[in-house]
Formats: structure tokens, sequence, C-alpha cells
């Protein structure tokens, strides 16, 4: 088995896609909110998670799936979010917010909020709470070092790359990323990736700070398609079996 194949299924992080749905024990219901692909499609990997974590709801004679909230549709987030709010299995038991988002970008900082500030003051009122960003989670910080550490011991190169993101909470998250995970953070836009990527080798690892497949992960693999020798890139973080455990996992005991 490859170094970097070997460090993956050691550490649990690639191999089976998702089980059978599982029910969440809790009595909270989540709502996930994503940026989505293009005219607000959902991804493969949202859409295999959303029906993942099966919810239910007492007054309900069958399971509901999580609803996601997508904010790249054409429909505005915070009409999506009051569509969801004035389901009736939301009156006694009042959602909370994921928000699927690996940085602290301008839908972390600015449009959720947003979101939520225009709903009407009932819909507001019955959100429960809202989770941090799902790439601020210290389990997953912590799920990172420790691939790091695995792959640099296979004389592997882990480097992390972000999307670029002009919010200066992003570039100060992308530092507090590097001490925590302790690997160095990349974020090069997309007229820069070319030239980037040709100055990388074979032992280079390429972890992009992706939740889903996007536009960005999508050019990075077409233009390391067209060279040899070049870095490894692996799958978006929802594809990772112990992301999706992370995930089930807060949900189960928040």
């Amino acid at each position: 088995m490859e170094p970097t194949a070997s460090c993956l299924h050691h550490r649990g992080l690639l191999g089976q896609r998702y089980g059978e749905p599982r029910r969440l024990a809790n009595r909270h219901h989540p709502v996930l909110v994503i940026h989505g692909r293009a005219g607000g499609a959902v991804p493969e990997a949202v859409s295999a998670l959303q029906k993942s974590l099966v919810r239910f709801s007492r007054p309900l004679p069958a399971p509901q799936q999580v609803p996601v909230v997508v904010l790249s549709s054409p429909v505005p987030p915070a009409q999506q979010l009051e569509t969801v709010l004035n389901q009736p299995w939301y009156l006694d038991e009042p959602p909370w917010l994921l928000p699927l988002f690996a940085i602290p970008g301008e839908h972390v900082v600015q449009d959720l909020p947003r979101a939520v500030a225009l709903l009407s003051p009932r819909a507001r009122g019955a959100i429960g709470r809202r989770l941090p960003f799902f790439g601020s989670w210290p389990p997953f910080h912590a799920m990172l070092a420790e691939l790091v550490v695995c792959l640099r011991a296979s004389g592997k190169r882990p480097l992390l790359l972000l999307h670029p993101s002009r919010q200066p909470l992003s570039r100060r998250f992308q530092h507090m990323l590097k001490q925590h995970v302790g690997a160095d953070v990349h974020c090069p836009t997309l007229a820069a990736l070319p030239g980037w990527l040709s100055s990388l080798g074979n032992r280079d690892v390429l972890v992009t700070f992706q939740l889903a497949d996007n536009r960005y992960d999508e050019h990075i693999r077409r233009l390391l398609a067209t060279c040899r020798g070049g870095p490894e890139l692996l799958p978006p973080l929802l594809y990772w079996p112990r992301v999706q455990w992370l995930i089930r996992h807060r949900l189960e005991r928040v």
C-alpha cells in the first residue's frame, strides 16, 4: 500500500463511504447551511450526508431528512430558512444551524448572519442555536494534525490548501490553523494555481480544505491530470469517513 493510502486508512480517514442512515438520538433538529454549486445545486457529498442524518420527529410517522439551506440558490437564504422554520415539528423543538463551511469567509461572517437577521421575529426566535462552522472544530484540527504526523513519517510533505478569501478573519484563521495542525497553509487564486502546482513534486500531498466538490477543487484536478510526477490531491473532506463520524458525533451530543 502506498504511504499516503496507508496513513489515510490507518487513521480511518478514507475508505468506506456512508453507512446506513443514522438516527439522531437527541431531540434537536439540525439545519445544514452550505454554499452549494451554481444555481443552488447541492453537492453529492452533502446530499449523501443529508440522507445519512435521518431525524425522527414524534409528530411525524416517518423519518425526515435533515434540511439544507443553500446560500447560492436563487431563492434567498432568509426565505429558505423561513420555510424550514415554519414546519410544524419545529413548534416545540427548536432547530439549530450547522454551517458546513471550512473557513470563516463571507458566508460565515456576512451571508448567514444577514439571512438570520432578515427572518421574521417568530422564525428568528425559533432557532435554538447556531453551531460554529465545521472548519473551526478542535476535534477536526486534532484529526488533521494526526494525518500530518503520519504523512511526514512516511516521507510525504502535507500542504493545506484553502480557498482564497479577503476576509480579515479568514487570514487570522489561516495562521491559527498552521499552528494547530502543524502544516503549511496555501491559498493560491485560480489564476495562480498552474504556476504554484508546477513548483510541487510527487512527495507533496494536498489536503484541500473543502467540504465538498466545488469549482476550485475541480480546477486543481484538471490541472493535475495534465502533469506527471506532480503532487497528490486528497478528496474533499465530506468523503472522509472520520469527518462524517465527527459530524454525527457532534449532532448527537449537542
